[in-house]
């Protein structure tokens, strides 16, 4: 339950990520939410397809489900906070310089 919370906010956040930059935010979240799901199962069977037991996967399955899962969102979150953090500083820098022209 706590995870789906967490998935849910995340999803919000590079929903909103998305739209400040002038992305498409509906991408963004299906992207999310979509490869959430996806992800773990492609990474269970590319492991078994590249020799990994599938006793041993099966009995890991939790904890390749997790981690996978985490890191496809991780993954889709972090240029879009870069850019983010790129416009804001941006947009500072632009006020700072409206700001000092005024004052000359």
């Amino acid at each position: 339950m706590f995870e789906i919370i967490l998935l849910i906010a995340a999803t919000s956040g590079i929903v909103a990520l998305a739209r400040a930059r002038g992305g498409k935010p509906w991408l963004w979240g299906t992207l999310t939410v979509v490869g959430y799901f996806l992800v773990p199962f492609l990474v269970t069977f590319f492991a078994v397809a590249l020799g990994a037991t599938p006793k041993g996967v099966k009995e890991n399955a939790q904890v390749w489900f997790y981690v996978s899962a985490v890191t496809w969102v991780a993954v889709l979150a972090r240029p879009r906070i870069r850019q983010a953090r790129r416009h804001v500083v941006l947009s500072e820098l632009q006020i700072s310089e409206s700001a000092v022209r005024c004052h000359l």
